[in-house]
């Protein structure tokens, strides 16, 4: 019961999901997210028993979560890590497969309906190379974890860090090995079944928005795409904060106060910003100003 309130106490008070809950044009994924979870929670009912009344329940929010957002499509390979980790199905049997059809057939459907749909936007990720995509995918995982763990200096604007022909910064090639050694001390844990689900599950469905797929994306990463995937990383924090509770109560308490301290006037003064498109343009303007700037420099260089 203390992880699963504190679990609900830190998604309710990250000022990661102000954007997510404040900005109008985002209230699709506050929808989708009620029915995806709906389609969790009913599986795990099914997975229990196997009423098939949960099971039709299940697919029938699934498919209300696409239909408000195409990033719900990942609800398939998402049960099937919820039978090989938390329910221990036999993998081997073909009726897990089956089950699976059902919310399989809406998510091809959805998923070929966005790919033809943001084709011909022109959007400059389309242009970017393999590499940059893989530079793009660790640099995007560092960030959301970073944002996830300590909120810091929170944009409704987080520009590519380059521009499509330019060169890769070397700055940007340390995210690959920094992403390498945080699955390596994962891996050292792999025994920890919780800790793993919940970095499988985090990584699972930031996904979509990775740019593992060149979809068209205005931004590298963007604070309302975390709203699902952080529903793992505060279970996994939870988690890590009830085993060192029971080993310093006092310390584990102090800092907890402080934490979620942090997170409650960061989310109350980012919360305003949100109040209209003048105030959030006036917050997102240094962002602008510091990718102009860089821009410049790197025109120079490359001129030089």
């Amino acid at each position: 019961m203390g992880i699963s309130f504190f679990t609900a106490l830190l998604f309710a008070i990250h000022p990661v999901q102000v954007e997510t809950v404040c900005w109008i044009s985002a209230s699709k994924i506050v929808l989708s997210t009620f029915f995806y979870l709906l389609a969790l929670i009913s599986y795990i009912q099914y997975a229990r028993n196997s009423k098939w009344q949960y099971l039709l329940v299940s697919v029938a929010s699934s498919i209300l979560a696409m239909g408000c957002k195409e990033q719900s499509v990942i609800i398939v390979p998402c049960l099937l890590l919820f039978d090989w980790m938390l329910f221990k199905r036999n993998m081997r049997s073909l009726k897990v497969y089956i089950e699976k059809v059902y919310y399989l057939i809406p998510a091809i459907a959805i998923f070929i309906v966005t790919l033809v749909a943001n084709k011909d936007t022109g959007e400059e990720i389309i242009g970017y190379t393999i590499v940059d995509r893989f530079i793009f995918l660790c640099y995007s995982v560092f960030k959301y974890l970073l944002i996830s763990a300590i909120p810091f200096k929170l944009s409704y604007l987080y520009p590519f860090p380059f521009q499509v022909g330019e060169k890769i910064p070397m700055a940007l090639w340390i995210y690959p090995f920094v992403i390498l050694f945080i699955g390596y001390v994962i891996y050292l844990y792999r025994r920890k079944t919780l800790l793993v689900f919940c970095t499988l599950f985090f990584i699972l469905h930031l996904l979509p928005v990775l740019h593992v797929i060149p979809l068209p994306r205005y931004v590298v990463a963007a604070d309302r795409y975390l709203y699902i995937p952080y529903i793992a990383f505060a279970i996994g924090l939870s988690i890590l904060s009830y085993h060192l509770y029971e080993r310093q109560r006092k310390w584990v308490l102090y800092a907890g106060f402080l934490y979620c301290s942090y997170l409650c006037v960061y989310t109350a003064s980012y919360a305003p910003v949100w109040k209209n498109s003048d105030t959030l343009k006036e917050h997102f303007k240094e962002v602008l100003k510091k990718r102009e700037t860089n821009l410049s420099i790197n025109f120079k260089h490359e001129k030089q």
